[in-house]
């Protein structure tokens, strides 16, 4: 597989929580970046002209917060500029508050089949804490409008471990995610990144965060809960009904070319047997500079080396429940698995970590919860 992210800088306003390269913009901002990124979309077109791509994921920032028909022409960009599979997997992300009716109705018309809305808590003391611009009824309203629009297709971004939060509070928006029939859940850990406003509200104390096992117990019993609500925990983070597993991010976690598009956008593509790494500049005077001289943006490219491909193999494919296929593993590197990460698979399986047959080696539940120190054993191999 194969797929395309397109990088929307723009939000309403940061989240206190984000270290992602967005900011605020106006309307004359946001034609600039358009134009531009129509552009590079054009310059990347031709680059890979030969392949098929099977996804596209239109992330932020805040996509829904683009000009009416901003969408429409980006994945009209997409369509003559790149190759897509038959029945490609099309994604944006919205925000509440941004995302009416008819920008809704505009995407799906457009061709987007998946909507990835970001509510994080239902609890809107909560989302206050954590900077967020909506209600919980703000989001209701946006789920409602994207089924009415035509979205059957739908993840819900929740978190855990938030400001003061309780267990009580993560399960209650896990009910009530569950209850209006969302499909697709993505379950992520608050991340204290410095430089983030929350970062420096913690540091002095003006905001407390719950401890490691508060914030352990949330996942696990929230967790559970997913599981008992006839979720899937086919990834670390991630829970879908059957059928609604996200295409583009199983690419990802499965090793697959991405190419990406915008500001610090990242790509991955295997050019023989070697795996080019390479990403967009962060800087956007410097975007719109390299772009208007018909470059495209990129501000660092290498190739990657096998041993440390090798490991990055299996970091990102234990992140699956159903875990990393030995034969995908040969075929990629010309060497079994086994030969490679023998001692680190049996050290972890004794652990109960880890199991393994002549087909696959998966994380167990407990190996799931335990993936950093796992993969400190198969990173001994990348060291040596």
């Amino acid at each position: 597989m194969a797929g395309i992210y397109i990088h929307i800088p723009f939000c309403v306003k940061k989240c206190a929580y984000c270290d992602f390269v967005s900011f605020e913009g106006d309307t004359s901002q946001k034609q600039r970046y358009l134009a531009a990124l129509l552009r590079e979309i054009e310059l990347s077109g031709k680059e890979y002209s030969d392949r098929a791509f099977d996804t596209v994921f239109i992330g932020g920032g805040t996509p829904s917060t683009l000009p009416d028909e901003a969408v429409s022409e980006i994945l009209a960009a997409i369509r003559q500029h790149f190759r897509l599979a038959d029945n490609p997997e099309i994604s944006i992300e919205v925000n509440p508050n941004t995302a009416s009716l008819d920008k809704l109705i505009e995407y799906k018309a457009a061709g987007a089949n998946r909507i990835s809305i970001g509510l994080q808590s239902a609890n809107d003391n909560l989302l206050k804490k954590i900077g967020r611009i909506h209600s919980f009824a703000d989001f209701q309203e946006t789920l409602t409008q994207a089924k009415q629009a035509g979205f059957t297709d739908i993840n819900v971004d929740i978190m855990y471990g938030l400001p003061n939060q309780t267990v009580d509070d993560y399960l209650e928006t896990i009910r009530l995610v569950a209850n209006a029939e969302v499909p697709h859940v993505s379950a992520y850990s608050l991340i204290l990144e410095e430089g983030t406003r929350l970062f420096d509200a913690v540091n002095k104390h003006e905001i407390t965060l719950p401890d490691k096992e508060a914030e352990f117990e949330m996942h696990t019993v929230g967790k559970e809960y997913l599981l008992k609500l006839g979720y899937q925990r086919y990834e670390i983070s991630n829970y879908a009904k059957n059928g609604h597993e996200c295409r583009h991010n199983l690419n990802y976690w499965d090793m697959g070319d991405y190419i990406g598009v915008g500001l610090n956008a990242h790509s991955a593509i295997r050019a023989g047997d070697k795996l080019i790494r390479y990403y967009n500049t962060s800087d956007l005077d410097k975007y719109y500079s390299l772009i208007e001289s018909n470059m495209l943006p990129i501000e660092h490219k290498e190739a990657v080396p096998t041993q440390e491909e090798m490991f990055e193999f299996f970091m990102l494919g234990l992140r699956k429940t159903s875990g990393v296929k030995a034969a995908d593993f040969q075929n990629r590197f010309g060497v079994s698995p086994f030969e490679i990460f023998n001692d680190a698979i049996n050290k972890n399986a004794k652990k109960g970590f880890l199991c393994y047959d002549n087909s696959s080696i998966w994380l167990t539940d407990t190996g799931l919860d335990m993936q950093n120190q796992v993969l400190t054993d198969f990173m001994i191999y990348v060291e040596e």
